[in-house]
C-alpha cells in the first residue's frame, strides 16, 4: 500500500506542458524578453561588443552612434517556414529588436567597425589615444 496519495493533477498535461514548454509558449511572445544575449570584453586598445543573432543576414541590422549611445537594431519581417516544412519551435528567431549601449567618452565612436560572421555580430569600439595604457617610462634623476 502506498502511503502518497494519487493526485489527478499529475494526469493532467497541464504539468508536462510547463515543464517541457518555455514561458513564452505558456504567456505568449509578448510577455517575455527577446532580446539577444551580449558580451562585452576589453583588450589594450580595444573594446568588443558580440551580440548573439542566429538566423539573420548582416543587412538585417542597423548600426547607429546617436548624442553618446551605440544603438543596434533589427526589424525583419517573421517567417514560419524552413526550408521546405514548417517551423513547430522558433526560440532564436530575431525578427525585431533593440539595443542601446552608453558608450564611455574614452572609446572613438567614428572609428567603430561590424562584422557579422556566423551568428554572432561583433562590433569592435577602439579607445582613444589618451584612453589606452601608456608604457611605463623610467625617469631619469638628475
Amino acid at each position: 500500500m502506498s502511503l502518497i496519495k494519487h493526485s489527478p493533477i499529475w494526469d493532467n498535461k497541464l504539468v508536462d506542458k510547463f515543464f517541457n514548454h518555455s514561458l513564452s509558449d505558456i504567456v505568449g511572445s509578448d510577455f517575455t524578453a527577446t532580446q539577444p544575449s551580449v558580451n562585452i570584453y576589453e583588450k589594450e586598445d580595444t573594446y568588443y561588443l558580440e551580440v548573439a543573432a542566429p538566423g539573420l543576414e548582416k543587412e538585417d541590422f542597423q548600426v547607429k552612434v546617436d548624442k553618446g549611445q551605440l544603438k543596434i537594431t533589427v526589424e525583419k519581417e517573421a517567417s514560419d517556414k524552413h526550408n521546405s516544412g514548417s517551423y513547430r519551435r522558433n526560440e532564436f528567431s530575431y525578427t525585431k529588436f533593440s539595443r542601446k549601449f552608453h558608450l564611455p567618452k574614452t572609446i572613438d565612436s567614428d572609428k567603430i567597425d561590424a562584422k557579422y560572421l556566423k551568428g554572432i555580430l561583433t562590433l569592435s569600439l577602439p579607445k582613444k589615444e589618451e584612453a589606452k595604457e601608456k608604457p611605463v617610462v623610467n625617469i631619469e634623476i638628475k
